[in-house]
């Protein structure tokens, strides 16, 4: 009986999942089956613009090696719910037919082009241990929004010969590097928030640089081109061009005034007065939680989330009736 609510339960779930084409299940955990035990099998049974829910799990999914435009969605990277497992995994790795994944709300190490040019790739609401190593030359108009990266090496490596990247609403606690500087080609860093120790940009490279909090980390390093940027507690606090705030505290609700590390205990919106508040030049706040991006600080994606599970009745004779309460939202 209780194998039955569950089922019914994830159901209804799915029936409220209808943006994409065919949805697949994967959980690693026997305790909470899924269709498929690994990726792989639910990749092979997939079709391009299939999604992947990946369920929550106390186990590693180690890695996913990408072949084919998927949508694959975890259960955020620090889950706000009565069970807080979350979808963890080492690598990801993208090979040709990959083009045009989104990869939404897991917990990752790293996520890596595999000797592969590979376009159009979405990264969103993702927690990354180490980096995002865009290697390859020739991958373009890749969207990495509303992530966490907790290295504070680099967070994100490019290749030169690159474009139109767009890098929005994240939270680094390390350097962007070696997009080289190709004079052409061009990226948008905007509404990020910087804290790390030293440069924000490892090398030369042409972007706009829009919106941003630099909050210890230099906004030097990078051939760019600099506006409505506020600085603070870097060792260089100067924009190299452009009308920027200089060494102004953006006053978060929550954060060492000295800076720090990224933290779930620190709360990265604005205080009321804050010099950041709609000083963007789209009219909205500068930072994470400014801009058209989706930055949540835990990382929970926008589809139904279960949060919590009760049976008050969990024995009962044949023919009886099983009590089942749930709670669930939507972002």
């Amino acid at each position: 009986m209780k194998t039955k609510v569950l089922f019914s339960a994830l159901l209804i779930f799915l029936a409220t999942v209808s943006t994409y084409a065919a949805i697949r299940t994967v959980s690693n955990n026997t305790n909470s089956p899924g269709q498929f035990t690994t990726f792989a099998a639910a990749q092979s049974a997939a079709n391009d613009g299939d999604t992947i829910l990946i369920h929550g799990s106390p186990f590693n999914y180690n890695t996913f090696s990408v072949s084919k435009r998927l949508v694959l969605i975890g259960t955020g990277h620090n889950p706000q719910k009565q069970a807080p497992l979350k979808s963890t995994v080492d690598y990801i790795n993208l090979y040709t037919g990959s083009l045009g994944t989104k990869i939404i709300g897991l917990d990752l190490y790293m996520i890596h082009t595999m000797n592969q040019h590979i376009d159009s790739i979405e990264i969103v609401l993702c927690k990354l241990s180490y980096q995002i190593s865009i290697d390859q030359s020739l991958c373009n108009a890749w969207l990495i929004d509303g992530n966490v990266f907790l290295y504070t090496g680099d967070n994100i490596s490019g290749a030169c010969s690159q474009a139109g990247h767009l890098i929005r609403n994240n939270l680094f606690n390390g350097p962007i590097s070696n997009f080289g500087n190709c004079q052409s080609n061009y990226h948008y860093i905007m509404n990020n928030i910087f804290l790390y120790s030293g440069n924000a940009f490892g090398n030369d490279f042409n972007f706009y640089i829009y919106n941003n909090i630099f909050y210890r980390a230099n906004p030097t390093g990078a051939s760019a081109t600099y506006s409505n940027n506020i600085s603070y507690q870097c060792g260089n606090n100067n924009f190299p061009n452009g009308v920027n705030q200089t060494n102004v505290d953006p006053k978060f609700v929550n954060f060492p005034s000295g800076g720090a590390y990224f933290d779930y205990s620190y709360d990265f919106n604005l205080l009321s007065g804050s010099p950041a508040k709609s000083a963007g030049n789209d009219g909205t706040d500068l930072g994470a939680y400014g801009g058209t991006g989706d930055f949540e600080q835990n990382g929970m994606p926008h589809n139904p989330q279960l949060t919590e599970f009760n049976i008050s009745n969990p024995t009962i004779i044949s023919g009886g009736t099983l009590n089942v309460n749930f709670k669930s939202k939507i972002r």
